[in-house]
């Protein structure tokens, strides 16, 4: 049975998407203009949290023979679900809306990143704060993707419904004693997912990947942040 602590720390990155759903649909401009600095802080973050805390804990006190291996192929995992979210994970609008299926394309393939993207969360409570803010411009830029699709608003809604839910079912399914054998290799996996998204986030930061002073700003308080907590 899960306990109330561990179904609190599901909701957070199911309330983290939604809070980017509402924001598509409140203050659009006001995000959208301020996005770009805003995933520089998360991405900052997000690496902060990762060498900081989570890389250590793996490699001193969770390794397992070819962990590192794993880290690899989540990065190019993520590398291949970059061909159907479209580059979404990074706060990029849609490439290509032409087929017509492309909103089918686009959920499954975010829903899949951010399924695996739960798997290390409940071991990190700082990640999962990290991956929280993440998940707020996920949702605003799918939310817009798909507002200018054809679908309807019920298959709109549907859709942004099965995202959020994605991360906290990757956590309940790493939480599952029959998994406790892989955590360390599910953890690692995800861990090269996180740190090729947020690494190109930061190299993308700015106009023709030149960082701006509020961009290098929200960096530096990123890593601080990740530092401090």
């Amino acid at each position: 049975m899960i306990s109330t602590d561990s179904f609190i720390l599901y909701l957070v990155p199911f309330f983290g998407a939604l809070i980017g759903i509402g924001f598509a649909l409140g203050i659009r401009n006001f995000f959208q203009s301020n996005l770009n600095l805003f995933l520089s802080f998360s991405a900052a973050f997000i690496l902060g949290i990762i060498f900081l805390k989570m890389l250590r804990e793996l490699f001193l006190h969770n390794y397992r023979d070819n962990v590192e291996l794993f880290i690899l192929l989540g990065m190019l995992f993520q590398i291949c679900i970059e061909r159907f979210s479209q580059g979404i994970e990074h706060g990029h609008g849609p490439k290509d809306t032409s087929h017509k299926y492309y909103p089918i394309i686009l959920i499954a393939g975010l829903s899949l990143h951010a399924f695996v993207e739960g798997f290390p969360l409940t071991h990190s409570t700082s990640l999962l704060w990290g991956v929280a803010i993440h998940k707020i411009s996920i949702g605003f830029v799918l939310t817009m993707a798909l507002g200018i699709s054809s679908i309807s608003k019920i298959l709109k809604m549907g859709f942004l419904f099965i995202f959020s839910l994605a991360t906290p079912l990757g956590m309940l399914v790493s939480g599952l004693q029959s998994f406790d054998e892989y955590i360390p290799y599910l953890i690692a996996f995800s861990l090269g997912i996180l740190l090729h998204i947020s690494s190109q986030i930061i190299f993308e930061g700015g106009k023709g990947h030149k960082l701006s002073n509020r961009n290098l700003f929200m960096i530096i308080l990123g890593i601080l942040s990740a530092y401090l907590l």
